[in-house]
């Protein structure tokens, strides 16, 4: 989880390295497109190979395909279709490695029932936190040209303890088709879930992309960036650690819920921001909308969804959030960027969370209290 963190951190600030090579803001929305389409493709291909219980294999060729993608970007940055060649290999294969981490935890605590998700999860921010900021002076010292060898120390680092760990156990008597596993979303549950995650997600893709360019737009540097991200993750510790308490006593549900909300908060304030500094105290709001959200899905799968669906569950609800990208999110900061201006565009993607909220309480908090009257 530790290593996996440290080269998400390298992977996420594609935003920023697009900046620094003399690319156009509004770039950074189409090679969110174009990764958001590879998505649909790979998400489910992981999802089938990981609930036969291959995750070290998975693990092995997402990190050989990070690492060759990462390499070819440096190599040939000022090219645009290398960049998003970028997008199409590196996020997607980081996106990927992401959910596998996840369903891997999430088996294997099924499995045992001796594994604390959140308290997992907060090894890994600790790591983010460490990452950016020492990435962040080295890079503000030495330059962006340094990315690609920290990088491949670290997939290295991946590659090697990823084989450390066990595969979940698959018994073949319970795998079932791809379209028996579609049938999840014909519960209303998870339709729901589904759905507000998606939209919430336009939120937090927007915010994760962009806040670093309002940090370099507002005067600030690679360190401010180093900073913020330490800051963000030293909270997400802290607060992961007590996810699992926090949630016993206000259920999964109102923490979705509240999550949701946090990322409106998170989005409002960072847009309202006039320094980078101020920029870095807006996202302390972290702790109201990642720390919560995150892992409080991650509780809903353990809690709804089969231990052979779990792979498949989170495809699903990744491939979404994908569409929700190509759909909404994109377009609309294509458009509205160059109109209004980031910050503005920033707080209409906060709204979007908001609606999120509405839809997950409506459908999945209210709505199980009416059922549980009836």
């Amino acid at each position: 989880m530790a290593c996996f963190y440290s080269s998400l951190y390298l992977v996420m600030m594609y935003s920023t390295y697009l900046v620094s090579f003399g690319y156009e803001e509004v770039f950074i929305s189409t090679c969110t497109t174009v990764s958001a389409i590879v998505m649909l493709i790979a998400k489910p291909l992981w999802a089938r190979l990981a609930d036969k219980g291959k995750c070290r294999l998975e693990a092995v060729i997402m990190v050989l395909l990070m690492a060759a993608g990462f390499i070819i970007f440096f190599i040939f940055r000022t090219e645009k279709i290398v960049a998003m060649l970028y997008a199409a290999l590196v996020t997607v294969s980081c996106m990927v490695l992401m959910d596998l981490v996840d369903s891997w935890v999430i088996k294997l605590s099924k499995e045992t029932g001796a594994i604390d998700y959140g308290k997992v999860r907060s090894f890994g921010s600790i790591a983010y936190a460490v990452t950016g900021l020492l990435f962040g002076f080295a890079t503000t010292r030495f330059g962006l040209d340094i990315a690609p060898y920290v990088m491949v120390l670290i997939l290295l680092g991946i590659g090697i303890v990823s084989q450390t760990v066990p595969d979940p156990t698959v018994e073949e008597q319970v795998q079932r088709s791809f379209k028996e596993k579609l049938s999840l979303l014909a519960d209303r549950r998870f339709l729901i879930f589904t759905i507000a995650c998606s939209l919430s997600n336009a939120t937090f893709n927007f915010t994760d992309a962009y806040i670093p360019v309002l940090v370099l737009s507002r005067g600030g540097n690679t360190t401010y960036i180093g900073i913020n991200d330490f800051v963000m993750s030293f909270i997400e510790f802290l607060m992961l650690k007590q996810f699992t308490r926090i949630a016993d006593k206000a259920g999964t549900d109102r923490i979705i819920t509240f999550g949701m909300i946090g990322f409106f908060i998170k989005a409002t304030l960072a847009a309202l921001a006039p320094t980078p500094a101020l920029t870095i105290v807006a996202c302390l709001s972290q702790a109201i909308s990642f720390c919560m959200l995150v892992p409080a899905r991650m509780r809903f799968m353990q809690e709804e969804v089969d231990k052979d669906n779990v792979s498949m569950a989170i495809s699903i609800t990744a491939v979404a959030g994908s569409l929700a990208n190509i759909c909404i999110s994109n377009p609309i900061s294509q458009k509205l960027i160059p109109a209004v201006g980031l910050p503005r565009t920033m707080l209409i993607f906060g709204c979007i969370a908001l609606v999120a909220a509405a839809v997950y309480y409506l459908g999945n908090v209210r709505g199980s209290k009416k059922e549980s009257r009836n």
